[in-house]
């Protein structure tokens, strides 16, 4: 029997040797100088490979290696292999949703324990925002599964304190619109990126998921300010928390 040679006992290596070698003369100076870097970013010198060559050049990212003195090989964090006509400005748009609609979350939490204390208790508008906050989570993970099906890096962010005090109801509930308002129009910049990057299945997901649900809240929620603007009392504030505690910003509220 014929022993194998030493070459092909090494035939992998010598042909991905090889093949690291002659890309090497082909990568631009900036991502290789960014590659040779001890501390690299695989993450960046990722995006950057693909921002020149394109998508489909996305297999054959794990060629690119460090130095070979170095022998720490680039791992392939984020370019899945079912990626597809998924742009990076569109992943990147859908983090920063992620991350206002955890904001939101934290925010409807903070309101909610606020209504909550001995000196407010207000039941009624307590559950309401728990609700919401709720409501805000799950819209976060629903993003957020998206993203791994798409082949998309997630990448949440510190959260900023929210506001932990509101003089009344009233003003809790126009703080809430406020922010509807400001998810909704992140919402529609999402869908109108993903237009401009042709990106079909994104602008179902945000129309099959969202539109129609956030103009539906900030109706109630305009309704809610608009009714207790004219019970400005005690005794009106009282009967509105009250008929607050079957109602929803999303749900089978009374303001439907």
């Amino acid at each position: 029997m014929r022993r194998p040679s030493a070459w092909s006992r090494n035939n992998y290596f010598v042909i991905g040797l090889l093949l690291g070698l002659v890309l090497s003369r082909y990568i631009p100076q900036d991502i290789w100088e960014l590659v040779q870097q001890e501390e690299c970013p695989q993450e960046a010198a990722e995006n950057l490979f693909i921002e020149r060559f394109g998508q489909d050049f996305e297999p054959h990212l794990n060629l690119i290696n460090k130095p070979l003195a170095a022998k720490k090989p680039m791992i392939r964090h984020m370019c899945m292999i079912m990626r597809q006509n998924f742009a990076k400005s569109c992943e990147q748009k859908l983090n920063d949703q992620i991350n206002m609609e955890l904001k939101a979350c934290h925010q409807y939490l903070a309101m909610a324990y606020h209504f909550d204390r001995a000196d407010v208790s207000s039941p009624g508008v307590f559950g309401f925002f728990v609700k919401a906050s709720a409501e805000e989570r799950e819209h976060a993970e629903k993003i957020m599964k998206y993203m791994n099906k798409r082949g998309g890096l997630i990448k949440l962010t510190a959260v900023p304190e929210p506001l932990p005090c509101f003089p009344d109801s009233l003003a809790a509930l126009k703080h809430a619109l406020q922010m509807e308002l400001e998810v909704n129009q992140h919402l529609l910049d999402v869908h109108a990126l993903a237009n401009k990057e042709n990106d079909p299945n994104l602008c179902d997901f945000i129309e099959a998921n969202f539109l129609q649900e956030q103009v539906d809240g900030q109706k109630v929620l305009a309704d809610y300010i608009r009714q207790l603007e004219r019970a400005q009392d005690d005794l009106g504030d009282y009967l509105f928390d009250k008929y607050m505690l079957t109602g929803g910003m999303h749900g089978n509220g009374h303001a439907r």
